[in-house]
């Protein structure tokens, strides 16, 4: 009846911490029946792994509070311990899964300097104690005489069954080593960002693997500009590779930052490049010695940064779009010297899965199940926009629009789908792909359709 964060299991039981809000509506505002009433811990009968069944529900007190969203539960014996953020630590009697109760609350303390509770982070039962670890503090030990170490379930080994065979796929599967994060193009050759496996670049008309090339860190994104591959390398940072005539590689640059570079976005003219750093910060660096990006501006909004959350493109030559889950859509304008936040921001939240992509003149954002259409720089509200969707589908995942056609990939359910955008107002589903990967952003090269699908490999749509 909440956002679920915390698991554990105890026997046939599977305990789960939930918070922020609940499913009842309205639940925008504080006083709304939903407003901060998803806290609490569910218990569900797991006999039957494949079907759990729902048991009973202990709530706990309501309030919503944005950032420090950590519900946690361990279990010992036939006692469950529940860390509920700023609520605090709370001990629950399970000897009647059916009608469990609330034993015992510790709340942490005060702080005047943030003019708030500290928060529970972390718990972990001991002897006696439970060890609660204060987000705003320390490591706290609170005395707690019905607690013990949670016992280690030995478990059966996991029996494999022979693979079924799987059915004939509507679209080609290019298996690789490591995940396919991403792929670009140039001629006959496409250039691979494999994660662990590194980088390959491989003929185009039958994905031979030519050159395979190790990387610092994981390569989760690539972008082609001219002759320099621009590689996202996580802790590796964003490196630079020079592409020879017969399409092999030498590395030319790398730039380094404290934090990890997992996206990589070169619009044209190619002068900047825009880099997802970390949890939450977007950096732009200067490309005007290709071989040596320059850092020219950070910056850190609220909310954070899951993937795919830079927009695939300008508008209007000048204005870059990015977004913060909590925070919505903020624009930067590359055409300042040096480029800079304008100001402007798409005030509402958006879920990780789904995303931002360039659609002709406005940015296409993808949300509630479909999409809207936005002028660059500006800040309209959401409810003054048309939603574009289509009958019986709930549109999601990120998106690439390459001429009248929408590609959006959602990641978490593999779905792959395509529209037909020649009345944005009125879209036209086109296909379907259900995908046994993480499938990211499409790639679309000499009008081929390409998806870096993650373990499933590189896939090329009909």
């Amino acid at each position: 009846r909440g956002f679920a964060d915390g698991v554990a299991v105890l026997g046939n039981l599977l305990l789960v911490a939930t918070g922020h809000h609940s499913p009842a509506k309205p639940r925008e505002q504080p006083g709304d029946p939903g407003y901060g009433h998803g806290h609490g811990l569910e218990l569900l009968d797991r006999s039957d792994p494949g079907q759990p069944r729902r048991l009973s529900r202990l709530d706990l007190p309501a309030f919503y509070q944005i950032g420090n969203d950590m519900w946690s539960v361990r279990a010992t014996g036939s006692t469950a311990w529940v860390g509920d953020s700023h609520n605090g630590l709370f001990e629950a009697d399970l000897s009647d899964p059916a009608q469990p109760r609330w034993r015992s609350h510790w709340r942490p303390d005060w702080l005047p300097d943030r003019q708030s509770t500290d928060y529970v982070g972390g718990i972990w039962p001991g002897d006696g104690i439970v060890y609660v670890a204060g987000g705003w503090s320390d490591l706290q030990v609170v005395e707690a005489p019905s607690a013990g170490p949670p016992v280690e379930d030995p478990g059966q080994p996991v029996v494999v069954g022979p693979q079924p065979e799987p059915p004939p796929k509507p679209y080609r599967v290019y298996p690789r080593e490591g995940q396919v994060h991403q792929v670009t193009f140039a001629a006959d050759r496409a250039f691979l960002a494999l994660g662990s496996a590194g980088l390959e670049v491989a003929q185009l008309d039958d994905m031979t693997a030519l050159h395979r090339y190790a990387t610092e860190g994981f390569a989760l994104d690539c972008e082609l500009v001219g002759d320099r591959l621009y590689v996202a390398e996580g802790a590796g940072g964003l490196s630079v590779w020079r592409v020879a005539t017969d399409g092999t590689l030498a590395l030319v640059g790398r730039y380094r930052t404290s934090g990890s570079v997992k996206q990589v976005i070169i619009p044209p003219p190619g002068r900047y490049g825009l880099l997802h750093v970390g949890a939450q910060e977007l950096q732009i660096v200067d490309l005007g010695q290709p071989d040596s990006p320059r850092h020219v501006l950070s910056d850190r909004r609220f909310g954070l940064l899951y993937g795919d959350q830079i927009a695939d493109g300008l508008l209007a030559g000048r204005w870059a779009a990015v977004f913060w889950h909590a925070s919505g859509v903020h624009w930067y304008d590359l055409a300042a010297e040096p480029p800079c936040f304008s100001g402007d921001t798409f005030a509402e939240k958006m879920d990780m899965t789904n995303g931002i992509g360039v659609c002709g003149s406005k940015l296409l954002i993808v949300r509630d199940g479909g999409f809207r259409l936005i002028e660059p720089a500006t800040r309209p509200p959401a409810t003054t926009l048309p939603l574009a969707q289509i009958a019986g589908e709930r549109l999601r995942g990120k998106p690439v629009v390459d001429g009248d056609t929408l590609y959006l990939s959602h990641r978490s359910s593999g779905l792959v789908s395509v529209l037909d955008l020649s009345d944005p107002a009125n879209p036209r589903p086109l296909a379907r792909y259900e995908t046994a990967g993480s499938p990211g952003r499409v790639v679309v090269h000499d009008g081929v359709a390409w998806v870096p699908g993650g373990y499933e490999g590189l896939l090329r749509l009909p």
